[in-house]
């Protein structure tokens, strides 16, 4: 990540570990030696509910295999992902600590297996300073990139909001979109239709803005440009 692009890529629906160093905090081999130690590791396959919208999240997870996804439900039932959480992730972080109904589905994407820490457990990790800064750094890039959906809900046109998705999913050294993400997921992620979604990036192919790539990949052609769309200026750095 170049330290220019750091405060816009930092905005990604896509927690991972590498986010969170780049906040100054990472988990170190002994940190997750001493997690493991706090409880079981439970094995959840494909599908699985960690949580469910009305439900409460009494135990602390942490993902060491697999990927989670964040989906808040519409009493239509239309879906909105917020976030997708990658391994060495801590979940559902703010339902363990607010104690109140989760407004989302806490779902497993792929086979997972979550160290489960219960509350009895959770007093030991408090002991452990960088631990607990992990978590405190979780919760505030979390709540960062909640409120950047916020800002694209509500000050965003539908085009510029799919452009800073690109952007933030985009591989910063190869300026190559490669998500195992459809044009539905894409949607998902900034609240709108599929179809809308398709015709954005056609619109942006044919802007040479970005590419087709073999498998259905699309490679960005012109990052400048890509961020352009989304502040509507020239290429600066956010505020």
């Amino acid at each position: 990540m170049h330290e220019k692009d750091k405060p816009l890529l930092l905005t990604s629906p896509v927690i991972t570990p590498s986010l969170l160093g780049e906040t100054g905090t990472a988990l170190t081999a002994a940190d997750i030696a001493y997690l493991k130690k706090c409880d079981v590791v439970r094995h959840y396959a494909k599908d699985a509910l960690i949580a469910r919208q009305g439900g409460y999240i009494d135990n602390l997870h942490f993902l060491l295999r697999g990927l989670a996804r964040v989906v808040g439900l519409g009493s239509d039932g239309a879906e909105r992902t917020f976030l997708y959480h990658s391994a060495g992730c801590f979940i559902g972080i703010e339902g363990f600590f607010h104690r109140q109904p989760v407004i989302f589905d806490l779902r497993i994407l792929e086979d997972a297996d979550i160290l489960v820490i219960d509350r009895a457990a959770f007093g030991d990790l408090l002991t452990q300073s960088n631990i607990c800064l992990y978590l405190l750094k979780s919760i505030a890039l979390a709540s960062r990139v909640l409120a950047h959906q916020i800002e694209d809900a509500a000050f965003r046109t539908t085009e510029q909001a799919v452009c800073r998705i690109l952007y933030c999913l985009s591989d910063d050294a190869q300026l190559t979109y490669k998500p195992h993400f459809t044009h539905q997921e894409v949607a998902d992620l900034v609240g709108a239709h599929r179809v809308t979604v398709t015709h954005i990036l056609g619109q942006l192919k044919k802007e040479g803005i970005v590419r087709d790539q073999p498998r259905g990949h699309i490679a960005l052609a012109d990052r400048d440009k890509l961020h352009e769309k989304i502040y509507g200026c020239g290429r600066t750095q956010e505020k």
